[in-house]
């Protein structure tokens, strides 16, 4: 989408079925010390955004960062998400006050790609409206607790795949196709792309 010019993007029709593409390659993560730095900052300050990614491990309860941008202050400010020791996926939106929420490791099985999406719309009038999340595109996760902002409380700290600096995890496994909206994709267009 970043390189794209404006007479090539096309809006989302229901049942179209676009151009298909043969991915036959993927990043792998070693749960050591690999991990891509984006050099991405822009999601500081966004009412909407949505990411996308593709991502497969051997042992999903091994507690590793997925992504993240979050700065190593206390309390963190950015985002994040990765899996945890108890099978579940926690996504964290950190503002100063741990707005940190889990969801059901729906559909999530080792050795299998899965494909789990973070919608954040700041304009939404609960946290149910604010947060979103899908894997394989069914809805399993909305925003939990605390007061989520109406814009994301990013740092500048770039986004990286494969690790989260405040916490300096690193993901074991693979990860595919990471795509950032500027905007909150609704459950239709989750399920299209």
């Amino acid at each position: 989408s970043y390189n794209m010019i404006p007479d090539d993007k096309v809006p989302y029709v229901p049942g179209y079925v676009g151009a298909q593409t043969t991915n036959a390659f993927e990043m792998t993560f070693d749960g050591v010390d690999d991990y891509f730095n984006t050099s991405f900052s822009g999601l500081n300050g966004v009412s909407e955004a949505t990411i996308s990614i593709w991502a497969k491990t051997s042992n999903v309860t091994l507690g590793r960062f997925m992504y993240g941008n979050r700065d190593s202050s206390s309390p963190f400010h950015g985002l994040a998400c990765q899996t945890w020791t108890d099978g579940l996926i926690y996504f964290y939106v950190d503002s100063g006050s741990y707005l940190t929420f889990n969801m059901a490791s729906y559909g999530i099985q080792n050795d299998k790609w899965f494909n789990i999406v973070f919608v954040y719309n700041g304009s939404g009038s609960n946290n149910s409206e604010k947060v979103k999340i899908y894997v394989d595109s069914n809805i399993v996760g909305y925003g939990l607790s605390g007061n989520f902002p109406s814009s994301l409380q990013t740092t500048l700290n770039p986004l990286t795949i494969g690790l989260d600096q405040a916490a300096d995890s690193y993901w074991s496994g693979q990860i595919d196709e990471v795509a950032i909206f500027d905007k909150a994709l609704t459950a239709d267009q989750v399920k299209f792309d």
